[in-house]
This record gives C-alpha cells, sequence and structure tokens, in this order.
C-alpha cells in the first residue's frame, strides 16, 4: 500500500464534492493516506463555511503528518507556499505527492526529493493497474 500524501487543493476538491472522485478515492481505503497540518490549514481557509463538515470527516480518515519546511532539491523551482507541501511529504516518507497545483505542472510524473508528483487523475490510474496486478498475481 502506497503513502499517499494529499495536497490542500486535492483536500479542498474532495471536501467541496463529496460524491466527486478525490472523496471516493481518499475514502477508498486503498492507500495511506496523509496530509500535514499546513496543508489542511490552506484547504480549511478557502473552503466555504458550508463545506467545513466535510472536510472534517474526510479527515478523520487521514493520518496527519508533521509540517516540515526545508529547501527543495536543486534546480526545483516552486513558489514559497508550495515548498512546505513538498518538504512535508519527502519527510513523511510519502510515495507519492498528489496535487492539483499548477505551480507543480513542470515536475508531474516525476519523483522530486524522492517523492512521486502526481495529479488525482494520475493516482486512480495508478491504483486500477495495481489492483489488476493484485488480482493476476493473486
Amino acid at each position: 500500500m502506497k503513502t499517499v500524501f494529499l495536497d490542500a487543493n486535492v483536500l479542498w476538491s474532495a471536501a467541496a464534492n463529496p460524491s466527486g472522485m478525490p472523496w471516493s478515492l481518499i475514502t477508498s481505503g486503498k492507500g495511506d493516506f496523509i496530509t500535514s497540518h499546513y496543508a489542511l490549514a490552506e484547504a480549511r481557509r478557502n473552503l466555504p463555511s458550508g463545506c467545513q463538515a466535510n472536510l472534517r470527516r474526510l479527515v478523520r480518515g487521514l493520518r496527519l503528518v508533521s509540517d516540515a519546511i526545508a529547501p527543495p532539491p536543486a534546480g526545483v523551482r516552486l513558489p514559497a507556499k508550495d515548498i512546505p507541501i513538498l518538504a512535508s511529504a519527502a519527510m513523511a516518507g510519502a510515495d507519492l505527492l498528489v496535487t492539483g497545483d499548477e505551480h507543480f505542472g513542470q515536475y508531474f510524473g516525476r519523483t522530486v526529493g524522492g517523492v512521486t508528483i502526481i495529479l488525482p487523475r494520475m493516482l486512480v490510474e495508478r491504483l486500477k493497474m495495481e489492483e489488476r496486478k493484485g488480482v493476476r498475481d493473486g
């Protein structure tokens, strides 16, 4: 089971639309889903008040990890607000960082600081592949 770090925008999307793909993916139990206090605070700050209860419900199924601040690896350029996201995912030993943030765009599908950065739809594809592989192997 992969350890999957969720960025604030993925948390926001899931809480804003509990019948959508991010919510069902996170609550599927097909990964060890984690996030940081920093990412959670950003999602909470930007989420409409009517969706806050959804976020609280969603977070019950996540593991919260410590915030980290470390410079990104050489050659990696990110806005200051995104550096703690990558640093926290790396420090927590996440296999994947799932984000829809365009600032990570040039890194989608790449491993940066030990963490592979992907879009939510890429996670769905990976989980389906692993599920098919597990069925074949099992």
